[in-house]
């Protein structure tokens, strides 16, 4: 028999708490309480943008997760979140990003950040992050990020997004991905925090929006990723939408029960959350005390079984498939492409040729050698 949460759930000097903070619009619904109480979780990860408004939700992370760099808006958005920490004078704060920017990160001294303010750099943010780059202090970056002094930076890869792969289990492997920085993160904690009550708090997806989506209002810079405009069409998280047949939530039974592998606990805040209603985690509410089980609630009840787990794993095994499926004819597209332009390019060469002067010139002789020859053989 399955044993129920209360029996299952740490004591606070057992394992540590960790809360992954998601961008959804219930954080701005959290009361005084539960904000101090998440302040005073172990760890705090906030995803992605949730770094650079953290102001807003009067949560203070301890570590900010952005693996994302693969446009602009990436880095746009990742060097205003290193800003607002230098900004804030945040100490000892945690940057969990992708190993593509190892080596491109220069730490901003006090100096430094005195000439900032007199630049008014922060105060034009919304408009260009990376202006610092044009101050004299700066000559010779141009092609670097501005970080917290005392930051402490972690560079990570994770799998593609597409195909899932392996759960990391230890700090020097990519991090399973599937639709979405949720799943990297929850494979993080599990890899930093071992055994711990893993809480999710703003993982809502369950609409578009973000809980400071007037302060993006007024960006100018570069944000929007090739996500934004059909998000902004449907109302709907990108993650949870069908591309290639599967969402986000195809996937999330084989996070669930990895963390459950791990020897982890993993319940959700947000009693509305798209997770909760799915079934896929257990609501709670946020407090230390895990010793009395959700109403109506158990991990029975939310436990994996092994048909459902497997189903997950096809669906997984599947889009990777696909995705390796996809990759093959785009190479086998590139390689047509190339022939073709070799083609092109050849036929473009023999019609100069055949276009040319000397050619026309030596056309007679050439017509004559060859009535002679065939004569010859008769």
């Amino acid at each position: 028999m399955t044993q129920p949460l209360s029996e299952l759930a740490p004591r606070p000097n057992e394992r540590k708490h960790v809360v992954i903070l998601g961008s959804g619009k219930s954080i701005l619904r959290l009361k005084a309480e539960e904000r101090a109480f998440i302040n005073q979780c172990d760890a705090r990860i906030a995803l992605n943008k949730f770094g650079a408004f953290a102001d807003i939700s009067g949560i203070v992370p301890t570590h900010i997760f952005f693996l994302d760099s693969y446009d602009e808006s990436c880095r746009n958005v990742l060097q205003h979140i290193f800003a607002r920490a230098i900004q804030q004078d945040r100490s000892g704060v945690t940057f969990v990003v992708s190993n593509e920017f190892c080596g491109k990160c220069v730490a901003c001294s006090e100096a430094q950040r005195s000439s900032l303010e007199s630049a008014q750099y922060f105060s034009q943010l919304e408009h260009d992050p990376f202006a610092w780059r044009t101050l004299p202090e700066f000559t010779g970056n141009a092609d670097c990020f501005l970080t917290p002094p005392d930051g402490i930076l972690q560079y990570r890869e994770h799998q593609d997004w597409l195909s899932g792969g392996p759960w990391a289990t230890t700090s020097g492997e990519a991090l399973f991905h599937f639709r979405g920085s949720l799943t990297s993160a929850i494979n993080y904690a599990t890899v930093e925090f071992p055994r711990s009550v893993i809480w999710l708090a703003g993982t809502d997806f369950t609409d578009g929006g973000y809980f400071f989506d007037d302060a993006l209002a007024r960006i100018t810079y570069r944000w929007q990723d090739y996500t934004t405009e059909e998000t902004r069409a449907t109302s709907v998280h990108a993650s949870v939408r069908p591309i290639a047949g599967v969402t986000l939530l195809d996937g999330f039974p084989v996070v669930v029960s990895e963390v459950e592998n791990s020897g982890s606990v993993m319940v959700c805040a947000n009693a509305e959350s798209i997770f909760v209603k799915q079934g896929l985690v257990p609501h709670h509410p946020l407090t230390r005390d895990l010793q009395a089980p959700p109403p109506d609630a158990s991990l029975q009840g939310h436990s994996l079984s092994q048909f459902c787990l497997s189903l997950s794993q096809r669906v997984i095994a599947q889009a990777h498939d696909a995705h390796t499926a996809r990759a093959e004819l785009q190479r086998t597209q590139a390689e047509l492409q190339r022939t073709q332009a070799e083609l092109q390019r050849t036929q473009a060469e023999l019609h100069a040729i055949l276009q040319s002067p000397a050619w026309k010139v030596t056309a007679p002789l050439r017509a004559l050698r060859t009535y002679i020859a065939q004569t010859w053989r008769k």
